[in-house]
């Protein structure tokens, strides 16, 4: 939703390992279980490694698929498909109304 912000991110392009073993237990629920063997990332839209959710990431598939920078681009913008994202990362919410604000 915003890398830069991303601790995931963050921590992986800074090799902290310590940080990515908080983050993924703090991301880890009932649904879904993270290692942070599999964060190493190079942002959700960019071509590279990702960590492992990403090939499963509904938002991020969205993206790809209509080939925008993130959700901010999409004439659809909200969508269903953000309720959960956004209940779990508030400041993507944020991050992503002041993108469009600014287009």
């Amino acid at each position: 939703m915003d890398c830069l912000a991303c601790p995931a991110y963050i921590a992986s392009q800074i090799g902290d390992k310590h940080a990515l073993e908080r983050i993924a237990s703090e991301w880890s629920n009932g649904k879904l279980k993270f290692d942070p063997k599999n964060f190493d990332c190079v942002g959700c839209t960019e071509d590279g490694q990702h960590y492992n959710w990403c090939d499963m990431c509904p938002v991020r598939k969205c993206s790809m698929d209509k080939k925008i920078k993130n959700c901010a681009y999409c004439i659809h913008y909200p969508c269903e498909e953000l309720e959960e994202p956004f209940e779990r990362l508030p400041n993507a919410k944020k991050n992503l109304d002041e993108i469009r604000k600014n287009l």
